[in-house]
């Protein structure tokens, strides 16, 4: 533990203060943040993270930082435990990008559902295409539905992802039908991964 902590030490972030000499759950968010900043706890592992009255500059602030995104929080709002609340709101740093369906992954009975299609971009050389990710969320079961029907009708026995099928990625024994790579589709992501697969995508349809 002691080499793995000189190497990536870990980092206290304190969003938040919820008791001093008496519990603050109650109290306003505002009232909570005054009482946080003035205990000073800045030290080089425990950091207390910058607040914003201005979500565009807390969203430019985050975007130029590469960070995921921002917690909107109401001033007024006291803390509660263990509850969601529309007093905080999350908001992401979301990229766009175009991709193509190579292939997907079958569920429901029968296969007649996508539980996720399998992305890739043209490569520069060879007509293939360089896998991106397996999208699984952000589909209506009425998508999943008909988006089966069509993927059915573009079956191919050939992959269209450059390199070996096993470097998609996916647990073992998973069932994968390749299709013809004609149909483009949007997605939203946070941000390309070191090898360059798309973190956390999110379906948003498909292209006309």
């Amino acid at each position: 533990m002691r080499a793995g902590a000189a190497v990536a030490p870990a980092m206290l972030v304190l969003f938040d203060l919820l008791h001093t000499d008496r519990p603050q759950f109650s109290a306003p968010y505002e009232e909570r943040r005054r009482l946080l900043e003035a205990l000073s706890l800045d030290r080089p592992r425990v950091r207390v993270p910058p607040a914003w009255r201005s979500v565009d500059e807390a969203f430019a602030w985050t975007r130029e930082r590469r960070l995921e995104g921002i917690v909107a929080k109401r001033a007024g709002s006291p803390y509660r435990a263990g509850a969601r609340s529309r007093d905080w709101v999350k908001v992401k740093h979301l990229l766009v990008a175009d991709v193509v369906i190579g292939g997907w992954v079958p569920g429901g009975r029968n296969g007649a559902m996508v539980r996720a299609v399998l992305v890739g971009v043209p490569a520069v050389e060879g007509g293939k295409l360089v896998f991106v990710g397996a999208v699984g969320t952000g589909f209506t079961d009425a998508e999943r539905r008909a988006l089966a029907a069509v993927l059915r009708r573009l079956a191919s026995p050939i992959s269209p992802f450059a390199g070996a099928s096993g470097g998609l990625g996916l647990s073992p024994g998973t069932e994968v039908r390749f299709v013809a790579p004609t149909l483009h589709a949007e997605v939203e992501f946070l941000e390309l991964t070191e090898s360059a697969r798309l973190r956390h995508p999110v379906w948003r349809g498909l292209r006309d």
